[in-house]
């Protein structure tokens, strides 16, 4: 591990240890230019030019976890992959009578999703393979996997724990 890859894992986890706020931050792009209903292209961050800077972290606050997507298709011999990283959708809108009237209220479903990864159902077809991982912790969706920056994080833990006993 390098000493860039070192100093980002310990700022995470001060991050983590110091956070106030109750959202949790992910890091989105998405693998193609988005557009809009007049043919324009909206900015967005390409996950090809991913690199760990400010431009990809959001904030969630209608979700609790960060979601990676990882996918491939191919057609004909000819395969593209993609990667999408953002927050889990959990965001769902619901009527609520209040005083008398019927207001618009916002809630968080966290009920379907769990942290850890699963394929995605093909239905029989095999031109294609899609994972979604889902992860608990402010910008978990960076890594290959989870499982991967769960063994990074811990190895920030390790190092910094050899560094103030020795």
């Amino acid at each position: 591990m390098n000493h860039r890859e070192l100093l980002r894992n310990a700022a995470l986890i001060l991050l983590c240890l110091t956070r106030t706020v109750y959202s949790i931050k992910c890091y989105k792009c998405k693998p193609v230019p988005e557009t809009n209903y007049y043919n324009r292209s909206i900015i967005v961050n390409l996950c090809s030019q991913f690199d760990y800077s400010e431009k990809f972290i959001v904030d969630c606050p209608y979700s609790t976890l960060c979601m990676k997507k990882v996918y491939s298709v191919n057609l004909t011999g000819n395969s593209t992959n993609g990667t999408h990283r953002d927050c889990a959708y959990q965001k769902y809108e619901y009527q609520k009578y209040v005083n008398g009237k019927w207001e618009l209220a916002v809630g968080i479903n966290d009920e379907p999703l769990e942290e850890g990864c699963l394929m995605a159902d093909g239905k029989g077809f095999k031109i294609s393979t899609t994972s979604y991982c889902f992860c608990k912790s402010d910008l978990c969706n960076s890594a290959l996997n989870i499982r991967m920056s769960i063994l990074s994080t811990m190895s920030v833990i390790i190092s910094l724990l050899y560094f103030f006993i020795y």
